[in-house]
Parts: structure tokens; sequence; C-alpha cells
């Protein structure tokens, strides 16, 4: 995980961005506690940083409040995970670990809507009950004819107002477009160890943008059963234009509004 801190000069703000790596096989709930953590700790610090040199013009001791701050960012992680186990899932989506075929797992995830909170019950019950492993991934692609080196270094559309930090040649007008029609995947995995299954979304399909879906925010689903390998799934879900089979289960999905601001 890395938090990236944007100041603007002019204005003083500052806009602190989480990018989440690509990690496999891990304990969810240990890595989950790990990312939250370092993540509050990193925003407080940037926050009060900020403060310090916006109010007094000081800079800010991090290692002096190093103590006080661990022990909030754990009770928040605290807060979090018991948020989380308070969860109910879908019955249908609790039996999912013991189905065995395609044409059973497609049937039982019919009508299934899930929140975000709620899959990370799911994929923490399937640690502690079954073993299964956790992977993410995710990819990014840019709209046809825009590099990284054309955009400016932080970018962000606030109610129509365009957010820009580093030098660009680029209008704000263009700037929209590219933030618009970027495209993104992420990839959830769970792995057995016999059998893994895989939850996926874009940004037009989490935004209910997705041609033929009735404007509904969704995820899709794959695993083993389908035929195809990991391997050959993470390859196609990295790539630009995805190639996997058309009828996939769609899964009704609401992400937390802290989900929502870091994709």
């Amino acid at each position: 995980m890395n938090t990236r801190r944007f100041k603007d000069e002019s204005s003083k703000n500052q806009f602190p961005m989480i990018e989440i790596d690509d990690f496999e096989y891990v304990n969810p709930i240990l890595k989950t506690c790990d990312m939250m953590v370092g993540y509050f700790m990193e925003f407080k610090v940037g926050h009060l940083e900020f403060l310090a040199e916006k109010n007094m013009g000081l800079p800010f001791d991090a290692n002096e409040f190093a103590e006080v701050l661990g022990a909030e960012a754990k009770d928040r992680w605290n807060k979090y995970f018991e948020k989380i186990q308070s969860q109910v899932l879908p019955l249908n989506l609790v039996k999912l670990l013991e189905y065995k075929s395609r044409d059973e797992q497609f049937k039982l995830l019919r009508g299934v809507s899930l929140t975000s909170l709620q899959l990370l019950k799911f994929i923490f019950e399937a640690w502690e009950k079954s073993g299964c492993k956790y992977s993410f991934y995710k990819s990014a692609h840019n709209h046809n004819g825009i590099n990284n080196s054309d955009l400016p270094e932080f970018a962000l559309i606030d109610k129509d107002k365009i957010y820009k930090i580093g030098e660009t040649e680029m209008t704000d007008g263009e700037i929209k477009h590219a933030i618009n029609f970027k495209k993104m995947t992420i990839a959830k995995f769970i792995d057995g160890s016999n059998s893994w299954h895989c939850f996926f979304y874009t940004l037009k399909s989490i935004e209910g943008k997705e041609r033929g879906w009735q404007n509904e925010p969704h995820m899709h689903y794959i695993s083993d059963k389908w035929g195809i390998s990991r391997d050959e799934v993470i390859f196609q879900l990295k790539s630009k234009n995805y190639k996997l089979p058309s009828k996939l289960p769609h899964i009704n999905f609401t992400r937390s509004q802290n989900e929502k601001s870091n994709n």
C-alpha cells in the first residue's frame, strides 16, 4: 500500500491518496488491518503537519505522537473489524464454497446483492473457516491517445470543478475526459487448496454505466469451474480490453464511501 499526499502551493490544500498494490495469498484479516492502520497513520500525520504549518508555521514531529496515533489507529481498526463481523451474509453466498459446478454457482448467485462490508465478511470467513487465502489485483489504462506523461501529477473532479497539481498542457476539459474514460479493473481472489473464486468489477460496472445492465452498480464473478486457468483470468483482467466469457454471474454491489474515494 502506498499513501501519497499532494499539496497545492497556491491554496495550501492537501489531497491524500491511497494506492493499493497487488498482493497474493495472504491472511485477509491481517492484511486489511495493516492497510487500515497504515492509511490512518499517514492520513493523520499529514493532516497534523498541514495544520501545524498553516496555523503556526512550524514543522510537525510525528515521532512525538507516534504512541498516541498508533493507539488511535488500532482503535479505529477494532471498530471497523467489529462492523465487518456484524454483517449478515446472504445465505446463498455462504454456500458458495460448497458448490462444485459452474451451473450450481451461477444459479446460487442469481439475485444476490452485496455491500463492500459483506464481501469483506465473506473473505474473512472463508479464511477463518476454510483457510482460503486472499489476493488482490488491479489494472488501470488511460483512454486512447493519453499517456501518463501528458497528465498532471494529481487531478480530481469535485462537483464539476477540476483540481490539479503539477505541470500539464492539458485543458481542464481534457483532464476531465481522461478521468471519466479511464479504464480500471479491481479483482479480489479467494484461494482454497483446490479451488479459487474471483469477484471483480470495472469503474463502469460499479458506477452502473455498463451497457445492458439497467444502470445498476454491480460486480462479476468467475471461478475455476469455468475451465479457465487462474493465470489466464489475471492476464485478461490486467488487459485494457479483457476477454472473458460474456455470461458471468452479475452481483448487485454497493461500495462504502471510503472505498469509493480510493477505488
